[in-house]
């Protein structure tokens, strides 16, 4: 038997700041996961709400043998695991390689289809403004990084396993774990270089590889976290006519005469539910109603995820 326990967080302005590895546990109504806005990785410049996505070279080898696809996923995910300390386990979990075997595209296994957002170095500098960029035959940045987030010297040819045209599908006769060979990505040569497509290696070789993170969101700026645990209002689920309320009064430490913006999370930590209203026949999971006095209650429109980002 499964027993539900929300617990609410309200995100908002102060001067308190906190560096913490972010947790992918769950991702918002969008399919990205929020990161604090002070965090170790956050490109510089970014603004609260901006999606990006990291990209680093692995520091070590693995073989180009395998066949299939979830191998060198989790040869990355284990890379980025092991590296820079920002990175959770949970984070790491969800990178993918930037790769092709015979029976995937790189692009469909990356999630990286349609306009999508920039993408950086992990540590570093910008790679590409949206997905076509990245997938235009060059890039913005060859300052690679590792999975730890320093730097990588290039020699003279360098290169990325990737069985794959520099458009993000499949090498026709050189994918991964062909016995043909594999198509390189050749970092080397500045602007000459072709980072998913441009040389290529014998069977079997061991090459580095390119592992790309899941989408983050940018979190508040400054932002305090206020937790209120309402483990008394929990519930067994599959129960009915079982609704569970709680008042919680939050004073402000001072008036805001413009805008301000806060976070409210969902977290169900022992369940797997999502916040999701009543509709299209489905029961909610969780219906939470926000009042800020003396406006008007709000209710927390965070289908399919834990938090929802609110300006006011």
């Amino acid at each position: 038997m499964l027993f539900i326990v929300p617990c609410l967080a309200l995100l908002v302005p102060s001067a308190a700041k906190a560096q913490t590895a972010p947790l992918c546990t769950s991702a918002n109504g969008d399919g990205s996961y929020t990161v604090p806005f002070n965090w170790a990785l956050k490109p510089s410049g970014l603004a609260a709400n901006t999606n990006f996505r990291l990209l680093f070279v692995t520091s070590t080898t693995a073989t180009v043998a395998p066949t299939n696809i979830a191998t060198y996923n989790t040869y990355v995910q284990t890379r980025a695991k092991a590296g820079h300390s920002a990175i959770s386990d949970s984070c790491g979990n969800l990178f993918k390689v930037v790769g092709s075997t015979s029976a995937v595209d790189a692009r469909d296994n990356t999630s990286t289809t349609g306009t999508g957002q920039a993408i950086y170095w992990l540590n570093g500098a910008k790679v590409a403004d949206n997905y076509g960029d990245f997938y235009d035959g060059s890039w913005d940045s060859y300052a690679v990084r590792t999975e730890t987030g320093a730097s990588l010297t290039l020699g003279s040819l360098f290169t990325v396993a990737t069985g794959s045209k520099n458009n993000g599908t499949k090498h026709s006769s050189r994918p991964l774990g062909s016995q043909q060979g594999v198509e390189l990505g050749l970092l080397s040569g500045g602007e000459g270089a072709s980072p998913l497509q441009g040389s290529s290696s014998s069977a079997n070789s061991r090459r580095r590889f390119y592992g790309l993170s899941p989408v983050f969101k940018v979190g508040v700026e400054n932002a305090a976290i206020l937790s209120i645990d309402l483990s008394r209002a929990s519930i067994t689920e599959g129960d009915s006519g079982q609704d569970r309320s709680t008042l919680i009064n939050y004073r402000m430490s001072r008036r805001h005469s413009a805008a301000f913006p806060f976070l409210a999370c969902v977290d169900t930590a022992s369940s797997t539910a999502t916040h999701r209203t009543a509709s299209g026949g489905k029961a909610a999971d969780w219906n939470l109603v926000l009042r800020f006095w003396p406006y008007a209650a709000v209710n927390l429109n965070a289908d399919g995820g834990k938090c929802h980002l609110y300006n006011y």
